[in-house]
C-alpha cells in the first residue's frame, strides 16, 4: 500500500480518516444519509463513486478536511460544553458567569484556517466543499470576541456532520479499491495484509467511538471486531517469520515488524483494556475510567497510524 501521507477523525496522521487527535467525537462512525450516486450539476464528486483510486490531488484535499476535523473539532466542542455549563438558554448566562467566549485559539489559528479555505476552493470541486467552507467560517467569526458561540458552533456543527459521513465512506471506498488492486497485482501477501489492517483497524476504532457516545456503552459489538483484528495480525506476524532467513530484509520493510510488534500490539491491549471496563459493571469509577481508556485507545491509534504512514513497500517486495 502506497504512503499518502495525510487523522478524526481525523495531519500527517490523515492516511486514515478516522485517526484522531483527541475527541471521541472526530472518531464517530458516520451515520448520516448516504450521498447520491451521481455526479451534481456543480461538478462535484461524489462519495459513492468511486469506481479507481482518488487521483493524488483529491486524496490531498480529503486529507486537509480529515486534519480540518481532527484538529478543531476537539477543542470547539469541549469549549461549548463548558460554555453551556455556565448558560441557561431559556434564561440567559448566570451573572458570575465567565469568559462566555469560545477560548483557547492559538496563535497560529488565522494561518491556519487561511489554509483550509485555499484548500476548500481548489480543484478537484468536492460536494463537500460548501460544508467546509461553512466550518471554517464558524471559525473564523469564533475569533471575534462579538461572536455568538452557540450559534457559531452550531453551523460548525453541521458542517462537521456532512464531511464526517462524506469522508468516512470515501475513504471505506477508497481503501477497498486499494485492498482489491493490490491482492489483483502482487496476490495476497504483505502488502495485501497491510492493506486490511489498515481497514480494519480503522473499523475497529469506529465501533468503539459509536459505543463511546452512549449513555451505557456496549463491549459485544467492540469484542466481535476485535477479535478477527487480532486474528489478522497474528496471521501478519506468522507470515513475516516464515519468509527465509537470507531474504527477510528485501521480503518487507521494516516498518512492517515494527508496526506488528509495536504499536498494533499496543493498539489491542489498549482497545482490550476498554471492553473489560465496559464489562466490569459493579466498579463504581466505571464511567471516568471508560473515558479515560478511550482517551488512551485514542492515543494508540494515532501511533500506529503514524507507523502505517511509515511502512514503504519497495516495487520487489509483495
Amino acid at each position: 500500500m502506497e504512503n499518502a501521507r495525510t487523522q478524526w477523525h481525523l495531519l500527517a496522521r490523515s492516511t486514515l480518516s478516522t485517526a484522531v487527535c483527541a475527541a471521541p467525537a472526530v472518531a464517530t462512525a458516520a451515520s448520516g444519509a448516504r450521498h447520491a450516486s451521481s455526479a451534481s450539476k456543480s461538478g462535484a464528486v461524489p462519495a459513492g463513486k468511486l469506481s479507481s483510486p482518488p487521483d493524488a490531488k483529491t486524496n490531498a484535499k480529503i486529507n486537509v478536511y480529515i486534519e480540518l476535523m481532527n484538529c478543531e473539532s476537539a477543542r470547539l466542542f469541549d469549549q461549548r460544553a463548558s460554555w453551556l455549563s455556565q448558560v441557561d438558554r431559556k434564561a440567559g448566562p448566570r451573572c458570575n458567569a465567565q469568559n462566555l467566549g469560545l477560548n483557547g485559539i492559538d496563535p497560529g489559528a488565522e494561518a491556519r484556517y487561511a489554509r483550509y479555505k485555499k484548500t476548500i476552493l481548489a480543484k478537484p470541486k468536492l460536494e463537500i466543499d460548501d460544508a467546509a467552507l461553512k466550518m471554517v467560517e464558524a471559525l473564523e467569526a469564533l475569533l471575534e470576541p462579538t461572536s455568538n458561540p452557540e450559534l457559531e458552533t452550531e453551523k460548525y456543527t453541521q458542517g462537521h456532520e456532512s464531511i464526517r459521513a462524506f469522508v468516512n465512506e470515501f475513504t471505506d471506498q477508497r481503501d477497498q479499491l486499494e485492498i482489491e488492486a493490490t491482492a489483483k497485482k502482487y496476490g495476497k501477501h504483505n502488502r495485501y495484509r497491510f492493506a486490511l489492517i489498515v481497514k480494519e483497524s480503522k473499523a475497529l476504532l469506529r465501533s468503539i467511538a459509536t459505543e463511546a457516545h452512549e449513555p451505557d456503552p456496549n463491549s459485544a459489538p467492540i469484542a466481535e471486531k476485535l477479535i478477527p483484528f487480532t486474528a489478522l495480525t497474528e496471521e501478519s506476524k506468522r507470515a513475516l517469520s516464515s519468509a527465509p532467513a537470507a531474504s527477510k530484509s528485501q521480503a518487507y520493510p521494516p516498518g512492517l515488524s515494527l508496526l506488528l510488534s509495536d504499536s498494533l500490539p499496543r493498539f489491542q491491549k489498549a482497545v482490550a483494556r476498554y471492553v473489560a471496563t465496559l464489562d466490569n459493571k459493579a466498579a463504581r469509577n466505571r464511567v471516568a475510567q471508560a473515558k479515560s481508556d478511550w482517551q488512551y485507545v485514542i492515543d494508540c491509534y494515532n501511533k500506529a497510524v503514524d507507523q502505517m504512514n511509515g511502512v514503504s513497500f519497495d516495487k520487489n517486495q509483495k
